[in-house]
């Protein structure tokens, strides 16, 4: 689903049994949008959406005002129950329904199947690469079977990131140097640090990239192994960057 404004349009507006009335929209003092709410047929939500800057109990009132507005349409409307559907991930605004009565149900749900794993992570890390200390750099390799993608085969991927916050991802064969000593030369190549060796499933990476799990609670389950111990800090941190940390989901509008 394209998200721009005829796209918008044509899965809100141009809907049958919508109307502009059913859209709620909250503004901040100098006039900018940070969230709005769309009620649908049948007292169904078909979007909720709140600006990613917000959070804790700024992101709660925000989220208040709007189910408060979305309720109120829904009685006017005549509708006996109203129906929401968030991202799993999204704890302010699940903490906030259950806590005013709302009962939560599993629905749907969203299969996703990375094609190019090298190609996701080399742009969530670097998305999110400025999160990173000043002067941080490291070299993983990480050793990936297959976990619940049996179509999937086993790989291993060079993950490089310099203290330029540069990235790199690539695929990295069963043997590989950094350097080798010129033809004829009589001087010792450079020393070269071995990269951290992480040995991990796809499953875990795609349950920890989509806000599923995290690093811990795989290493607790015996998913991710790290070597040499004494790295396992700098590998979480790799981990913690490479998770999507906004929340996500696919609406009921998408679904027209």
């Amino acid at each position: 689903m394209v998200r721009d404004v005829e796209g918008w349009r044509w899965s809100i507006l141009d809907r049958p049994g919508v109307d502009p009335e059913d859209v709620m929209v909250v503004e901040a003092e100098d006039n900018a949008i940070v969230g709005y709410g769309v009620l649908g047929p049948g007292g169904v939500v078909l979007e909720l959406c709140l600006d990613p800057d917000l959070a804790g109990r700024e992101r709660a009132a925000v989220a208040k005002q709007l189910v408060g507005a979305l309720e109120e349409r829904c009685q006017s409307r005549g509708f006996e129950a109203i129906a929401f559907e968030l991202p799993i991930s999204d704890s302010v605004v699940d903490h906030l329904l259950v806590g005013d009565g709302y009962r939560s149900e599993e629905t749907h749900s969203l299969t996703v199947n990375v094609i190019d794993l090298p190609g996701l992570l080399q742009k969530i890390l670097a998305h999110h690469r400025d999160s990173l200390p000043p002067d941080w750099r490291a070299d993983f390799l990480l050793d990936i079977a297959p976990g619940t993608y049996p179509s999937h085969r086993g790989t291993r991927l060079r993950v490089q990131i310099d203290d330029g916050k540069d990235v790199l991802v690539s695929e990295a064969s069963n043997g590989f140097s950094e350097s080798a000593e010129a033809p004829g030369s009589t001087e010792s190549p450079p020393e070269v640090p071995a990269p951290i060796e992480i040995a991990t499933d796809l499953s875990a990476i795609t349950e920890i990239v989509f806000g599923r799990s995290s690093f811990d609670a795989a290493k607790a389950a015996g998913r991710i192994r790290v070597e040499p111990g004494d790295s396992e800090r700098r590998a979480r941190t790799l981990f913690e960057l490479m998770a999507i940390k906004s929340p996500w989901y696919t609406p009921p509008a998408d679904g027209r």
